[in-house]
């Protein structure tokens, strides 16, 4: 299993999960955080990439959604989500938490993706509400994805060495899933910079 050595994502901890009935989930009611600092992060920000880059951005099949597969060590809830903007990209981007068995627990759509810094490449972040905060359970697999008419981020054999830990998160696969059913997936080695922004519980 091999660590990266920068970029390592920081801890904290306690438990439960938010259920689901006919693929709808259950909304977080409590320990909403304070909102995320745009000037630096807070302690409680965990996300598995953190400021780390593609090597290279592809153009993707609109008919697809690309993420990872990841877990985390902790309890907590993912407030939201993270898409490597790729320069010169307008394009919405709509964003999916998923159980390992591809039921959708959470979407939400970044609308365009020009909008701070249109002439750069950047990680780019969207907020859900707090109503809509999703809880994890500790080391159960989720998928992280995006849909895109437009670009992503991608290292090819990131994972080639198996699976990365960040200190409380893990990623072990990258996957394309096919937009409708069935809902088949392919599974890689390769990367997708598509992330979530995850708050343990606190101590």
């Amino acid at each position: 299993m091999k660590t990266p050595t920068r970029h390592l994502v920081a801890a904290a901890a306690a438990l439960a999960l938010a259920g689901c009935a006919g693929g709808e989930p259950t909304a977080v009611q409590e320990g909403a955080p304070g909102p995320i600092r745009r000037d630096g992060e807070p302690d409680w920000r965990y996300t598995f990439f953190k400021w780390q880059v593609p090597v290279t951005t592809v153009a993707v099949d609109t008919a697809m959604e690309y993420g990872i597969r990841f877990k985390t060590s902790l309890p907590g809830v993912v407030v939201g989500f993270r898409v490597y903007h790729v320069e010169g990209d307008t394009s919405r981007v709509t964003f999916a938490l998923r159980n390992y068995s591809a039921i959708a627990l959470r979407r939400d759509t970044l609308p365009g993706r020009m909008a701070t810094s249109p002439d750069s490449s950047h990680w780019q972040d969207e907020h859900l509400a707090p109503s809509a905060y999703y809880r994890l359970t500790p080391e159960i697999w989720y998928r992280v994805s995006a849909h895109s008419r437009g670009k992503l981020g991608k290292t090819t054999d990131y994972f080639a060495g198996g699976a990365v830990v960040n200190r409380i998160l893990t990623a072990d696969q990258g996957f394309s899933i096919l937009r409708s059913s069935p809902w088949t997936t392919a599974w890689s080695n390769d990367a997708w910079f598509v992330d979530v922004i995850f708050q343990p519980d606190p101590v």
